[in-house]
């Protein structure tokens, strides 16, 4: 089964995405990095590339936008659901996050709903408790 990285400074936040998950019946393990350039190591050297990835836009090293397109560029990533997720909610944010190659953009603080809602839109991507979404690319 393969995992759900969230690259997340705020320890706050990442444990917040990840019960939200685990209350909308995924059942993949997830990884969590709290730096961009320690993220950017990790999705360099990964043989078996996540199949979701959350971003955060600020991030200290690299940005959410640059570890964004090298994920985008390289066609081992082809197959991962990229999900931004900012407490920046301007437009002009949200309009970079979809040209660096997000596939959604949620605001922070995000609700248990917002990301009940994201599993079900993106179905395919996890492995659900019941069963539902069975693909998960594993």
């Amino acid at each position: 089964m393969k995992e759900i990285l969230i690259i997340e400074d705020s320890t706050a936040d990442a444990k917040a995405a990840v019960r939200a998950l685990k209350k909308a019946g995924v059942k993949n393990p997830v990884r969590l990095i709290d730096h961009g350039t320690r993220a950017m190591r990790y999705l360099e050297a990964v043989a078996a590339p996540p199949t979701v990835v959350f971003f955060d836009v600020k991030l200290p090293g690299h940005s959410g936008f640059e570890l964004l397109d090298y994920v985008r560029e390289d066609p081992k990533f082809n197959g991962t659901l990229r999900i931004v997720f900012s407490s920046l909610d301007d437009i002009r944010t949200i309009k970079d996050a979809y040209a660096h190659g997000a596939h959604s953009f949620l605001v922070k603080p995000v609700s248990e709903g917002e990301i009940v809602a994201l599993v079900k839109a993106f179905a395919g991507y996890w492995v659900m408790k019941d069963g539902a979404a069975e693909r998960s690319l594993a």
